[in-house]
């Protein structure tokens, strides 16, 4: 039983931060910042990035990917930003730079 209280809890704090995103980036929007990503017409720089914890929800991590036109946050698991990781040093090597 509190196994199920400890994923409702994790769900309810994944949706509250993808809710407070998303009302930031709507008014980032709004002030008339240049969008940027992958449907849009240019890329997004990366200035820089965080990786945060959360002790109410000690099973999720946040990644803070920073560009000049601000955060995005990303909800995951331990377990997938370690595979994200993995991959992307995997990607890294296996390209010749």
């Amino acid at each position: 039983m509190l196994a199920n209280y400890k994923s409702i809890g994790m769900i309810m704090a994944s949706a509250l931060i993808a809710t407070a995103v998303d009302r930031a980036v709507s008014a980032a929007l709004a002030q008339g910042d240049t969008v940027c990503g992958i449907a849009q017409s240019r890329p997004c720089e990366l200035t820089g990035y965080k990786v945060l914890s959360n002790q109410k929800a000690p099973g999720l991590r946040l990644l803070q990917i920073e560009t000049e036109q601000g955060p995005r946050i990303f909800v995951a698991t331990r377990a997938i930003m370690e595979r994200f990781a993995k991959e992307l040093l995997e990607t890294l090597q296996s390209e010749k730079l």
